[in-house]
């Protein structure tokens, strides 16, 4: 079934894969302003999905490699949040930005959305 919302959907995890490896990019290119003017979009797929690339503009995930193998915890590789590894490595930008585009009070109105996974992102970006 086709979504009218598809390429927005599809960009969005492409930029989501893409702040995994480097936000330095998307943060110079304004990123932040885009996906706060996502956070009004009517799908609520693209409203989850801008609010969890929010959240990937300031924790940088990484798979963690100890001697060229990936970490397993009971047999799954892990997934580390570099912010919490190392914090004093991390910049604060992503934080200073989502404040200066003003992301803040709609992802505290995101909270009240009647979409569950909206509601956990919202809460997930603002929680960083």
């Amino acid at each position: 079934m086709h979504n009218k919302y598809f390429s927005k959907d599809l960009i969005l995890d492409t930029l989501h894969h893409c702040l995994i490896i480097d936000t330095s990019q998307a943060l110079e290119n304004d990123a932040m302003s885009v996906f706060a003017e996502l956070l009004q979009h009517e799908s609520p797929v693209v409203k989850a999905k801008a609010s969890r690339d929010i959240m990937g503009l300031r924790c940088v995930f990484f798979w963690f490699r100890q001697a060229g193998k990936i970490r397993k915890h009971k047999g799954k590789p892990k997934r580390f949040c570099a912010p919490c590894l190392f914090p004093s490595s991390v910049p604060l930008a992503g934080k200073d930005k989502a404040v200066e585009v003003n992301c803040m009070s709609q992802l505290v109105d995101l909270l009240q959305d009647e979409n569950d996974q909206v509601r956990a992102n919202a809460a997930g970006a603002i929680m960083m």
